[in-house]
């Protein structure tokens, strides 16, 4: 039996700063979401599979999923101040759907 699903694409912005020997990625549109990587990469792809695994849960639990917030310095925590880069991501994600 084929499986219907409804394909949307989430953007959202993912700032990453160093952190000790790694890197700690967050996402204001997903507050909940922090990742953490040895490098860069992969604390993006963390980050991406959280923002994924968010939406895939506010979807099942009928909750709204939050539209993109754009990082701003002064929405960047001080103990994250450190020098950081953010990223623009668009992440495409598969929702299950009735037939």
């Amino acid at each position: 039996m084929l499986k219907h699903v409804m394909r949307i694409h989430i953007g959202a912005d993912i700032a990453i700063v160093k952190d000790g020997e790694g890197f700690h990625a967050f996402c204001p549109s997903f507050s909940w979401v922090h990742a953490y990587g040895k490098t860069e990469k992969d604390a993006l792809e963390e980050a991406r599979d959280g923002i994924i695994a968010s939406v895939l849960s506010l979807h099942k639990h009928n909750e709204p999923i939050p539209c993109c917030t754009v990082v701003e310095e002064d929405m960047v925590p001080e103990e994250f101040a450190a020098p950081k880069r953010i990223f623009h991501e668009t992440i495409p994600v598969s929702l299950p759907c009735a037939a």
